[in-house]
Protein backbone atom coordinates (compact mmCIF):
# COMPACT_ATOMS: atom_id res chain seq x y z
CA UNK A 1 0.00 0.00 0.00
CA UNK A 2 1.20 3.42 -0.41
CA UNK A 3 2.24 6.11 1.51
CA UNK A 4 -0.39 8.79 2.10
CA UNK A 5 1.74 11.42 2.42
CA UNK A 6 3.81 10.44 -0.73
CA UNK A 7 0.24 10.02 -3.04
CA UNK A 8 -0.66 13.26 -1.56
CA UNK A 9 2.58 14.64 -2.81
CA UNK A 10 2.25 13.17 -6.12
CA UNK A 11 -1.04 14.84 -6.60
CA UNK A 12 -0.05 18.22 -5.44
CA UNK A 13 3.07 17.98 -8.63
CA UNK A 14 0.55 16.74 -11.04
CA UNK A 15 -1.67 19.89 -10.18
CA UNK A 16 1.17 22.33 -10.46
CA UNK A 17 2.33 20.75 -13.68
CA UNK A 18 -0.96 21.08 -15.31
CA UNK A 19 -1.41 24.22 -14.27
CA UNK A 20 2.30 25.35 -15.13
CA UNK A 21 1.20 24.10 -18.90
CA UNK A 22 -1.89 26.28 -18.85
CA UNK A 23 -0.24 29.17 -18.07
CA UNK A 24 2.90 28.67 -20.36
CA UNK A 25 1.03 27.43 -23.19
CA UNK A 26 -2.47 27.47 -24.26
CA UNK A 27 -5.82 27.79 -22.28
CA UNK A 28 -7.98 30.67 -22.64
CA UNK A 29 -11.32 32.13 -21.31
CA UNK A 30 -14.55 32.24 -24.30
CA UNK A 31 -16.91 34.81 -23.30
CA UNK A 32 -19.90 34.69 -25.00
CA UNK A 33 -21.18 38.42 -25.91
CA UNK A 34 -25.12 37.76 -26.78
CA UNK A 35 -25.90 35.02 -24.55
CA UNK A 36 -29.88 33.58 -26.59
CA UNK A 37 -31.91 32.91 -23.78
CA UNK A 38 -34.14 30.23 -26.05
CA UNK A 39 -33.43 29.24 -29.36
CA UNK A 40 -35.75 29.22 -32.50
CA UNK A 41 -35.47 25.82 -34.47
CA UNK A 42 -34.58 26.02 -38.02
CA UNK A 43 -33.90 29.98 -37.69
CA UNK A 44 -30.36 30.86 -37.06
CA UNK A 45 -29.16 32.56 -34.34
CA UNK A 46 -26.07 34.84 -34.25
CA UNK A 47 -23.60 34.16 -31.56
CA UNK A 48 -21.03 36.34 -31.21
CA UNK A 49 -17.86 35.97 -28.25
CA UNK A 50 -14.22 36.67 -27.47
CA UNK A 51 -11.36 34.30 -27.57
CA UNK A 52 -9.25 36.18 -24.52
CA UNK A 53 -5.95 33.87 -23.93
CA UNK A 54 -4.69 33.59 -20.19
CA UNK A 55 -7.73 35.50 -20.06
CA UNK A 56 -7.12 38.61 -20.57
CA UNK A 57 -5.06 39.02 -24.24
CA UNK A 58 -7.84 39.07 -26.97
CA UNK A 59 -6.41 36.71 -29.61
CA UNK A 60 -7.17 36.61 -33.67
CA UNK A 61 -6.66 34.09 -35.96
CA UNK A 62 -7.36 31.07 -33.47
CA UNK A 63 -9.65 28.63 -35.75
CA UNK A 64 -13.37 28.01 -33.96
CA UNK A 65 -16.14 25.94 -34.30
CA UNK A 66 -19.81 25.87 -32.36
CA UNK A 67 -21.56 22.68 -31.69
CA UNK A 68 -24.95 22.15 -30.74
CA UNK A 69 -26.23 18.58 -29.12
CA UNK A 70 -29.09 17.98 -27.70
CA UNK A 71 -30.50 14.96 -25.31
CA UNK A 72 -31.42 12.63 -27.89
CA UNK A 73 -27.99 13.02 -29.74
CA UNK A 74 -28.34 15.12 -32.82
CA UNK A 75 -25.83 17.38 -33.59
CA UNK A 76 -25.78 21.01 -35.15
CA UNK A 77 -22.50 22.65 -36.34
CA UNK A 78 -21.49 26.46 -36.93
CA UNK A 79 -17.72 27.43 -38.31
CA UNK A 80 -17.43 30.85 -36.15
CA UNK A 81 -15.52 33.76 -38.28
CA UNK A 82 -13.52 36.56 -36.91
CA UNK A 83 -16.01 39.86 -37.22
CA UNK A 84 -13.22 42.56 -37.50
CA UNK A 85 -12.23 43.56 -33.78
CA UNK A 86 -9.59 42.08 -31.83
CA UNK A 87 -10.60 38.68 -30.15
CA UNK A 88 -14.22 38.98 -31.61
CA UNK A 89 -15.77 36.00 -33.50
CA UNK A 90 -19.49 35.21 -34.84
CA UNK A 91 -21.06 32.06 -35.97
CA UNK A 92 -24.60 31.30 -37.62
CA UNK A 93 -26.25 28.58 -35.11
CA UNK A 94 -29.19 26.74 -36.64
CA UNK A 95 -30.71 23.72 -34.69
CA UNK A 96 -33.42 21.40 -36.30
CA UNK A 97 -35.34 20.33 -33.99
CA UNK A 98 -37.02 21.56 -30.08
CA UNK A 99 -35.26 20.68 -27.24
CA UNK A 100 -32.89 21.26 -24.66
CA UNK A 101 -29.58 22.06 -26.80
CA UNK A 102 -25.96 22.68 -25.28
CA UNK A 103 -24.03 24.66 -27.15
CA UNK A 104 -19.84 23.79 -27.19
CA UNK A 105 -17.04 26.30 -27.91
CA UNK A 106 -13.96 24.69 -29.28
CA UNK A 107 -10.95 27.52 -30.35
CA UNK A 108 -7.67 26.47 -30.11
CA UNK A 109 -6.88 27.63 -27.20
CA UNK A 110 -9.45 25.94 -25.04
CA UNK A 111 -13.43 24.74 -24.98
CA UNK A 112 -15.79 26.04 -23.40
CA UNK A 113 -19.62 24.06 -22.65
CA UNK A 114 -22.49 26.53 -22.09
CA UNK A 115 -26.00 25.64 -19.87
CA UNK A 116 -28.23 23.95 -22.08
CA UNK A 117 -30.82 26.32 -24.05
CA UNK A 118 -34.46 25.55 -24.89
CA UNK A 119 -35.40 24.99 -28.90
CA UNK A 120 -38.88 25.79 -29.36
CA UNK A 121 -40.90 25.80 -32.82
CA UNK A 122 -41.17 28.90 -34.87
CA UNK A 123 -44.86 28.64 -34.25
CA UNK A 124 -44.57 28.19 -30.72
CA UNK A 125 -45.24 30.38 -27.88
CA UNK A 126 -42.35 32.75 -26.70
CA UNK A 127 -41.02 31.00 -23.32
CA UNK A 128 -41.20 32.47 -20.13
CA UNK A 129 -38.08 34.49 -19.30
CA UNK A 130 -35.65 33.01 -17.13
CA UNK A 131 -35.98 34.01 -13.16
CA UNK A 132 -32.57 36.37 -12.44
CA UNK A 133 -31.09 33.87 -10.51
CA UNK A 134 -31.72 31.39 -13.40
CA UNK A 135 -30.19 33.55 -16.27
CA UNK A 136 -27.30 34.86 -14.03
CA UNK A 137 -26.02 31.27 -13.54
CA UNK A 138 -26.28 30.99 -17.28
CA UNK A 139 -24.19 34.00 -17.24
CA UNK A 140 -21.73 32.66 -14.97
CA UNK A 141 -20.45 30.30 -17.38
CA UNK A 142 -21.05 31.25 -20.81
CA UNK A 143 -19.19 34.71 -19.67
CA UNK A 144 -16.26 32.20 -18.63
CA UNK A 145 -16.08 33.35 -15.05
CA UNK A 146 -16.25 29.51 -14.06
CA UNK A 147 -13.12 29.28 -15.97
CA UNK A 148 -11.19 31.36 -13.23
CA UNK A 149 -13.23 31.17 -9.71
CA UNK A 150 -13.96 28.00 -8.70
CA UNK A 151 -17.47 27.40 -7.39
CA UNK A 152 -18.72 24.08 -6.47
CA UNK A 153 -22.01 25.24 -6.30
CA UNK A 154 -21.64 25.49 -10.45
CA UNK A 155 -21.50 21.93 -12.60
CA UNK A 156 -18.80 22.69 -14.91
CA UNK A 157 -14.86 22.58 -15.29
CA UNK A 158 -12.44 25.23 -13.03
CA UNK A 159 -9.52 25.50 -15.81
CA UNK A 160 -6.75 27.72 -13.74
CA UNK A 161 -8.08 29.21 -10.16
CA UNK A 162 -6.64 32.49 -11.16
CA UNK A 163 -9.42 34.25 -8.73
CA UNK A 164 -10.71 34.03 -6.03
CA UNK A 165 -12.99 31.22 -4.94
CA UNK A 166 -16.80 32.14 -5.12
CA UNK A 167 -18.26 28.95 -3.29
CA UNK A 168 -20.81 29.97 -0.99
CA UNK A 169 -19.66 33.77 -1.26
CA UNK A 170 -21.64 37.10 -0.86
CA UNK A 171 -21.26 40.91 -1.71
CA UNK A 172 -22.27 43.51 -0.78
CA UNK A 173 -25.12 44.02 -3.96
CA UNK A 174 -24.44 47.78 -4.38
CA UNK A 175 -20.43 47.34 -5.09
CA UNK A 176 -20.39 44.06 -6.60
CA UNK A 177 -22.62 45.69 -9.82
CA UNK A 178 -20.29 48.31 -9.59
CA UNK A 179 -17.11 46.32 -9.91
CA UNK A 180 -18.74 43.69 -12.64
CA UNK A 181 -18.96 47.39 -14.35
CA UNK A 182 -16.00 48.56 -14.47
CA UNK A 183 -13.26 46.00 -12.45
CA UNK A 184 -10.40 48.27 -12.92
CA UNK A 185 -12.13 51.06 -11.37
CA UNK A 186 -13.93 49.33 -8.29
CA UNK A 187 -11.37 46.92 -7.19
CA UNK A 188 -10.15 48.35 -4.10
CA UNK A 189 -6.73 46.67 -2.59
CA UNK A 190 -8.19 43.57 -3.23
CA UNK A 191 -4.83 42.35 -5.15
CA UNK A 192 -6.43 38.68 -6.28
CA UNK A 193 -9.12 40.24 -8.26
CA UNK A 194 -6.44 42.69 -10.10
CA UNK A 195 -6.55 40.24 -13.31
CA UNK A 196 -9.90 40.69 -13.83
CA UNK A 197 -10.68 42.14 -17.39
CA UNK A 198 -13.80 44.31 -18.20
CA UNK A 199 -16.43 42.00 -20.06
CA UNK A 200 -18.21 45.14 -20.73
CA UNK A 201 -21.57 43.51 -19.45
CA UNK A 202 -25.20 45.23 -20.04
CA UNK A 203 -26.93 46.39 -16.77
CA UNK A 204 -29.73 43.17 -17.42
CA UNK A 205 -26.16 40.81 -17.41
CA UNK A 206 -25.28 42.64 -14.05
CA UNK A 207 -28.17 42.47 -12.57
CA UNK A 208 -28.39 38.88 -13.73
CA UNK A 209 -24.96 38.09 -11.90
CA UNK A 210 -25.82 39.71 -8.85
CA UNK A 211 -28.81 37.77 -8.52
CA UNK A 212 -27.25 34.96 -9.09
CA UNK A 213 -23.93 35.79 -6.61
CA UNK A 214 -26.31 36.87 -3.68
CA UNK A 215 -28.64 34.66 -4.27
CA UNK A 216 -30.48 32.60 -0.92
CA UNK A 217 -28.42 30.21 0.74
CA UNK A 218 -26.26 29.88 4.35
CA UNK A 219 -23.19 32.47 3.75
CA UNK A 220 -21.10 35.46 4.78
CA UNK A 221 -21.57 38.61 3.37
CA UNK A 222 -18.11 39.64 2.12
CA UNK A 223 -16.37 42.19 1.12
CA UNK A 224 -13.70 42.89 -2.05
Amino acid sequence: MKNPRIRSLASAALMLALVATAVAGGWSVITVENLPEYLVAGNPTTLTFLVRQHGRTLSDGTRTVVTATDERGRIAKADAKPTGKAGQYKAELSVPEPGLWTIKVDSDLGQAVWRPIKAVRSNEPMPAPLSPVVRGEHLFVAKGCLTCHVNKEVAGRNLVPAGPELTGEKYPADYLKKFLADPAKNRGKADDWENMPNLNLSQAEIEALEAFINRDRAAVTKKF
